[in-house]
């Protein structure tokens, strides 16, 4: 999967920038956050992130605090800094699925 960086940072933050919520969704704002921040790759990045835009569409024009507001902005900012950082990372291969390939592809080059 490629992730279109760029394009993913702008509609997520265009979306982000239209959000607001209470503080039930400022809580769960920022476990996406720690999820995006477990991410490895940009595969999972993209993913996580997928969830984020939907949740701030979801939440867009509802009432808020201005603590919830600031618990919910800062968890967005966390996903994007976290985001950025599994994008640099190619998406990891299945070790095992690999090297049974290429025990395979040993097996067939013996028998020609």
């Amino acid at each position: 999967m490629q992730l279109s960086l760029k394009n993913l940072l702008a509609v997520g933050l265009l979306t982000f920038g239209l959000a607001a919520c209470g503080s039930k969704e400022a809580n769960e704002m920022e476990a996406l956050a720690d999820k995006m921040c477990a991410c490895k790759d940009a595969e999972c990045a993209a993913k996580v992130m997928e969830e984020a835009v939907k949740m701030s569409e979801k939440n867009a024009g509802k009432e808020v605090t201005k603590s919830a507001a600031e618990k919910y902005e800062k968890a967005q900012k966390k996903i994007v800094e976290c985001m950025e950082k599994a994008a640099k990372e190619p998406a990891k291969k299945d070790d095992k699925k690999e090297e049974k390939k290429d025990e395979e592809k040993k097996d067939e080059e013996k028998k020609e």
